[in-house]
């Protein structure tokens, strides 16, 4: 008997993409991955402000991993852009 697939089952393309994306960044997904962990509540027991200051500290390693994958690519960017605008001349 095969199980049925309900609607809350399926991968929608957004949920897709976003794995797609996660995967390219591990490091980032990591992060995500704690984060959820903390929000399952689960192990041992925290208090709330425990708990927050875990939470801050893996936003602080969300955002300095964000920001230096933006800075990679700006960078790579205007090198791009650079070398385009002296093959022009």
């Amino acid at each position: 008997m095969k199980k049925k697939t309900s609607q809350n089952d399926r991968i929608s393309q957004k949920e897709r993409l976003l794995i797609e994306r996660l995967r390219r960044r591990p490091e980032m997904m990591a992060r995500v991955q704690s984060i959820l962990e903390m929000a399952r509540n689960e192990g041992e027991l925290k208090t709330a402000d425990e708990v927050e200051n875990l939470l801050i500290e893996e936003m602080c390693k969300l955002g300095n991993t964000t920001m230096r994958d933006w800075a990679g690519a700006a960078q790579e960017r205007v090198r791009e852009d650079l070398r385009s605008r002296k093959k022009k001349r």
